[in-house]
C-alpha cells in the first residue's frame, strides 16, 4: 500500500515539474499540464509600509494585525520544526519496524523574499530597496564529535524579468486564486545534489555550525543565524534566498540512522491535519516555497523526466502538511540607487515631512534630463502627476501645493526614485 502511494506520488511529481517552462535551458517542453501554467502580469500588486520592522511569516505579522496568531502557547506563537537532515533531505517519519526514517519525496527548500514585490503593501513598487539583514531561525541537534563542522549555505537568488513569472492553475479555471501565486522556476546544477544551477545564484553566504551552535536532544532550543546582507534591490525586482544544509561527514542513505548524526531543523508552519495546505498570502504576495524531488539517485534529467526542477508553491497532496519556512528580513531604506547615470537623480529631500499645505523638494541631477513628479497613495493610485520638462545638470528646488490632498501615507516619486510622505 505504502509502495503504491509513493510510486503514484512520484509519478504525480514527474507530471507536475514537467509542466513548467525553463528560463534558459534547452530542455524540450512536455505537453502534460502545459496549459495549466499561465503567464502572470504584475499590474495588480498592492502595497503598505510598516517601516523598519523585522518581518516573518507569522509572529511579526500577527503583531501588526495582518494575520491571526497561529500559536497557542503563552506568547501566542507555536513554533514547529521540520528536520532537513542531511543535505536538506526532509524526514517525514520513521519505520516502526526498522527504525529507519521515511523521507518525504522532496529535496531542498527555498524561499523567495521580495522586498519590492511583497504582500499587503509592504513597500511601494516604485522604490529601490536596501535589505540590511536576514535572520534565519533554526534548531540544530548535535550527535557527532566536537570536531565535526556542518555548514548552512545561503544562496542569494538573482532577479529574472517578471516576464518569466508563471503560476500553476490547480483547478484549471484560468483564474489565480489562493495557493496559486507567481514564481520563477528554479533548476539544479547536478541531479544528485540539491545545489541550484549557478545561473540562479548571485552569491552564497556560508554559516559554519559547530558544537557550541547545537543542542542535545533533551535541551533543543530555537536559535538564529543573522546575516548582514546590505544588498540593494531595484524597484520591481524579485529577491530571494535558497537554503542548503551540508553535513560535515559522509552520510549513507538507508543504512544510517538519525540517532548517529546531526540534525538541522528549519522552522515551518503546519496546516490542519488531513487538509491540503493553503498559501498564506494573497495572489500578489511574491513569496514562494520551493521543494525538490529526492528520487534522483537513479534518475537523470532527460527530455522525458524533468526531476531536476524545484516544485514551486503549494503542493496539493493531503498528507503533505508543511508549507513555509520562517525567514526574517529587515529593510533599512525605501530609496537607494547605485546607478546615478541610469536614474540621473541624486538623493532628494522632502521638507517638511509630515506636510500640510506646501512641500519643498530639493534634488540634484547628474546630467540634463526630463523630470516627472507624481504622488501615489497607499493603494497605488496616482493622485498627482506633473512633467517639468528638461532640466539642466545641477541642484534644483521646486514646490508642490497639496491643500486638496487628503491626509495619509503617500509615496512621492521623482522619475524612478520615491520616498514616503505623510500628509496631515
Amino acid at each position: 500500500m505504502r509502495t503504491n502511494l509513493i510510486l503514484n506520488f512520484l509519478v504525480f511529481l514527474g507530471f507536475l515539474v514537467q509542466a513548467q517552462n525553463p528560463i534558459v535551458f534547452s530542455i524540450p517542453k512536455t505537453k502534460i499540464y502545459h496549459k495549466r501554467y499561465i503567464n502572470y502580469t504584475s499590474n495588480t500588486f498592492g502595497f503598505k509600509n510598516y517601516g523598519e520592522t523585522w518581518f516573518s511569516l507569522t509572529d511579526n505579522l500577527a503583531e501588526i494585525g495582518e494575520i491571526e496568531s497561529l500559536g497557542s502557547d503563552e506568547d501566542g506563537v507555536d513554533l514547529v520544526v521540520l528536520s532537513l537532515f542531511p543535505d536538506s533531505t526532509i524526514i517525514a517519519g520513521f519505520d516502526r519496524l526498522t527504525g529507519f526514517p521515511y523521507h518525504a519525496f522532496t529535496h531542498g527548500i527555498g524561499e523567495y523574499i521580495n522586498p519590492s514585490l511583497t504582500p499587503s503593501e509592504w513597500s511601494d513598487q516604485w522604490a529601490d530597496i536596501v535589505v540590511d539583514s536576514i535572520e534565519i531561525p533554526y534548531a540544530y541537534r548535535r550527535n557527532t564529535s566536537d570536531t565535526i563542522v556542518d555548514t548552512l549555505f545561503v544562496d542569494y537568488l538573482k532577479h529574472f524579468s517578471n516576464d518569466y513569472l508563471v503560476y500553476y492553475d490547480f483547478n484549471g479555471n484560468q483564474e489565480m486564486e489562493i495557493g496559486e501565486f507567481p514564481h520563477i522556476r528554479l533548476f539544479r546544477g547536478v541531479p544528485k545534489e540539491n545545489k541550484l544551477h549557478e545561473i540562479f545564484i548571485a552569491r552564497t553566504d556560508t554559516v559554519l555550525l559547530e558544537h557550541e551552535d547545537g543542542d542535545s536532544t533533551e535541551n533543543l532550543s530555537i536559535r538564529s543565524a543573522l546575516l548582514d546582507v546590505n544588498d540593494s534591490v531595484a524597484a520591481g525586482e524579485r529577491y530571494g534566498i535558497y537554503l542548503r544544509f551540508q553535513p560535515g561527514y559522509d552520510w549513507t542513505p538507508i543504512t544510517d540512522t538519525l540517532s548517529k548524526y546531526n540534525e538541522f531543523f528549519a522552522l515551518i508552519r503546519e496546516q490542519e491535519d488531513n487538509k491540503s495546505p493553503k498559501q498564506l498570502w494573497a495572489r500578489d504576495a511574491g513569496f514562494c516555497t520551493y521543494t525538490m524531488n529526492t528520487d534522483v539517485l537513479e534518475h537523470t534529467i532527460t527530455s522525458n523526466t524533468d526531476l531536476g526542477y524545484l516544485i514551486p508553491g503549494v503542493l496539493q497532496w493531503d498528507p503533505w502538511v508543511i508549507e513555509h519556512l520562517f525567514v526574517y528580513y529587515k529593510l533599512t531604506s525605501n530609496s537607494l540607487s547605485l546607478d546615478h547615470y541610469t536614474h540621473k537623480l541624486n538623493e532628494f529631500i522632502i521638507s517638511p515631512n509630515p506636510a500640510t499645505n506646501v512641500i519643498d523638494l530639493n534634488f540634484t541631477l547628474d546630467r540634463e534630463t526630463s523630470l516627472n513628479i507624481s504622488l501615489i497613495d497607499g493603494s497605488g493610485r496616482v493622485v498627482y502627476a506633473s512633467s517639468y520638462g528638461i532640466l539642466n545638470k545641477g541642484a534644483h528646488k521646486c514646490q508642490l501645493n497639496i491643500p486638496t490632498i487628503q491626509s495619509g501615507l503617500y509615496f512621492l516619486k521623482i522619475n524612478n526614485r520615491s520616498k514616503p510622505l505623510i500628509i496631515k
